[in-house]
């Protein structure tokens, strides 16, 4: 029993030591190095600033002018010894005058139809839904770096239990070999050993190459090699976890669900795209101030000796599109189907959602019983053994007898190991649905680190 008693210490969740990477620490390196979060929040910076453009809507215009003219005039009728820049002929100066005006220009839309106030609520929509779709692709990075660290423990605790599955049949070979040569047991009994023993060699293979895809797959998503010395903590696992009830859930994934928030920001934009369309069918009102003065040459502020020196225009305007072709009504019209088909979006998303969500629970509950079961076969596994050796110590059972307790222990031990794995990865995905913390990890928030800087 005492390689049952190191199987179970390599299989069940142990605490790694201090240096080990953690889930959490996986998690919050995924967050940090992934490339596409990066570009994500580029892309959410880049529409922030068109909101912001947006809203120069509201503000006033100004700008300057300035202009230089000089002239001259030539007679050609008259001789000089001038000519004429263009001709060659040489005619006679006549005379000429220099001119510079410079102005200020001011001016501000008073009513637009409400066109500018909402495109500014559209692009401010734009924003959250930018956000959102920021916050689901992280999300999706948090389960994917949750999902390849929990399947890289079941890889090693799978090649742990070959390893002892190996040494223990490598025992019971040398146990057969001496027993077949004192003529206690057949030869057949030494090759089943051996049989047992090649097979065990394959699965101990097929382990180590899954785990070493798994690290590969974990290292990808992390952003950096995981040494050779260390460790990969176990997650402890609980008996349950903190789920609340569908209904409950459900609220929740209507709350916080990204791509929930995102498809309802849609809606609210296509409705600011409709209300902004009918501005076509609007007056607008403008209202200009301008400032000039004059002068009789560079320096403008220095006025002008036969004429006037400045000037000060107050402009108002008013306009309204009385038919532009059907243009207004059709556009408008238009706004209004993607208003309904973005209605309908959000509909076709909820039941989607909901249906992955009511997946995942009913995943979490099977995984729980699925620990239950193992639970009971490791434990009656456990006791065949050991009734199965005693037995073949007192030549009372075979060695077939034997190797069959043994395979049937390891088979509980990695049913157990997986379905332990498999309640993590089940409550995993329901925070992903609702985009709630439930297996009470830390995790790091990028946006707020960068907004503390």
């Amino acid at each position: 029993m005492r390689l049952f008693l190191s199987v179970l210490a390599a299989v069940l969740f142990m605490s790694a030591g201090a240096s080990a990477l953690t889930l959490e620490e996986a998690v919050n390196l995924a967050i940090k190095n992934n490339d596409s979060i990066q570009q994500q929040r580029q892309v959410l910076e880049a529409q922030k600033s068109v909101k912001k453009s947006a809203r120069a809507a509201f503000l006033p215009t100004a700008g300057v002018g300035y202009g230089y003219s000089e002239t001259a005039t030539y007679d050609s009728t008259k001789t000089s010894t001038t000519p004429n820049p263009i001709t060659g002929v040489p005619p006679s100066y006549s005379g000429g005058s220099k001119e510079s005006s410079f102005a200020i220009n001011l001016g501000y839309n008073l009513f637009n139809g409400l066109a500018d106030w909402n495109r500014y609520k559209t692009a401010s929509t734009q924003v959250d839904m930018q956000q959102y779709q920021y916050e689901g692709n992280k999300q999706d990075i948090i389960l994917t770096t949750k999902s390849s660290y929990i399947s890289y423990l079941n890889a090693r605790s799978q090649l742990n239990v070959a390893k002892e599955t190996l040494s223990l049949l490598e025992a019971q070979k040398k146990i057969a070999e001496v027993s077949y040569n004192v003529g206690q047991f057949s030869r057949a009994d030494v090759l089943q050993v051996d049989t047992q023993l090649a097979s065990t060699q394959l699965d101990l293979l097929n382990a180590q190459i899954a785990m070493k895809l798994a690290k590969q797959q974990l290292e990808r998503y992390i952003g950096r090699v995981i040494g050779a010395d260390e460790d990969v903590a176990e997650v402890q696992v609980a008996g349950s976890y903190p789920v609340p009830s569908m209904d409950t859930l459900q609220q929740m994934l209507e709350d916080n669900r990204s791509e929930m928030r995102y498809a309802k920001s849609a809606y609210q934009a296509a409705d600011y795209v409709k209300k902004g369309s009918i501005s076509g069918f609007l007056p607008k009102l403008n209202a200009g101030l301008t400032f000039g003065w004059n002068g009789d040459d560079f320096d403008t502020l220095g006025g002008r000796e036969n004429s006037y020196d400045g000037t000060r225009v107050l402009s108002f305007t008013a306009t309204w599109n009385l038919f532009q072709g059907g243009y207004d009504y059709y556009t408008h019209q238009s706004n209004a189907y993607n208003l309904n088909a973005s209605a309908f979006a959000v509909s076709d998303l909820r039941k989607t959602l909901r249906l992955q969500l009511s997946d995942a629970y009913e995943y979490y509950f099977s995984a729980r019983e699925m620990v239950t079961a193992a639970k009971v076969a490791v434990a009656a596994a456990q006791e065949s053994y050991r009734v199965t050796e005693s037995l073949y110590e007192n030549s009372e059972a075979t060695t077939t007898d034997l190797l069959n307790a043994s395979v049937a222990l390891s088979n509980a031990l990695n049913s157990l190991a997986s379905a332990n794995y498999t309640i993590i990865t089940s409550v995993a995905q329901i925070e992903r649905a609702v985009e709630t913390p439930l297996l009470g990890l830390n995790i790091d928030d990028p946006d707020k680190e960068q907004a503390a800087k």
